[in-house]
C-alpha cells in the first residue's frame, strides 16, 4: 500500500509495473486483500493507482471472466469515487472483452453498464463495450458517428474498427451504409 502512495514513481519505466505484477498476482492468490488496496477512496487520486493500476485491474478482471472476476469489478464500480475512475474501468473492461461477444453484460455490471452508456453516450470504450454486450442501439450509435462531421477521425476509425471487428451482418450492413453515406459528401 505504501509504494501506489509514491506519486513520484508514476512515471518511472519499471516501478509501475512492478507493483502492477504483484497486485495481479494477488488477484489470483486473494482477491479481497487485492481489491482492499482501492477501499480507500483516496488512493482512486494517487497517479500511480490512477495511471497504472485500475484499468489494469478491470482489464485482468474482464479477461478472464468468472463469475467472481465480475463480481470484483462490480465491488471495484461501488468504489470508484466518480465519473473518471468509473470511465477508467470501462475502459479496462473494453480492453479485457476485445474479440469476445456477449449477449448480454454480466449480471453483476448490467445496471452500472446501462446507467453509464446513458450518462457516457459518446464515450468509444461504452460504445464498444455497448456493440459487444449487445445493447439496443449500439449499432447505430456507431454507424452515426462515423456519418457525423463533428465527430474527430480517430473516433470514426475507431468506430468502423469496432462495426467491422463485430462482423454480425447488422454490424457489417450499418457499416457499409455508414461508408457509402460518407464517401458520398
Amino acid at each position: 500500500t505504501e509504494l501506489v502512495q509514491r506519486d513520484e514513481d508514476a512515471d518511472d519505466p519499471f516501478v509501475p509495473l512492478m507493483i502492477w505484477w504483484a497486485l495481479e498476482a494477488q488477484l489470483g492468490k486473494d482477491r479481497a486483500a487485492a481489491v482492499s488496496l482501492l477501499k480507500n477512496r483516496s488512493q482512486w487520486n494517487r497517479q500511480l493507482v490512477r495511471r497504472h493500476l485500475i484499468e489494469r485491474t478491470a482489464r485482468r478482471l474482464a479477461a478472464a471472466g468468472t463469475d467472481a472476476d465480475w463480481q470484483t469489478c462490480r465491488e471495484l464500480f461501488e468504489l470508484a469515487p466518480g465519473e473518471a475512475e468509473r470511465g477508467l474501468l470501462w475502459a479496462g473492461i473494453d480492453a479485457g472483452t476485445q474479440g469476445r461477444a456477449f449477449a448480454m453484460p454480466p449480471d453483476s455490471l448490467a445496471g452500472d453498464f446501462q446507467s453509464d452508456l446513458s450518462r457516457s453516450p459518446t464515450s468509444q470504450a461504452m460504445l464498444r463495450l455497448g456493440l459487444r454486450f449487445q445493447a439496443p442501439g449500439a449499432v447505430d450509435r456507431l454507424a452515426a458517428r462515423i456519418a457525423d462531421s463533428g465527430v474527430g477521425d480517430a473516433d470514426k476509425l475507431a468506430a468502423i474498427a469496432a462495426l467491422a471487428d463485430d462482423g454480425r451482418a447488422e454490424a457489417m450492413e450499418a457499416l457499409e451504409k455508414a461508408l457509402d453515406l460518407r464517401l458520398g459528401d
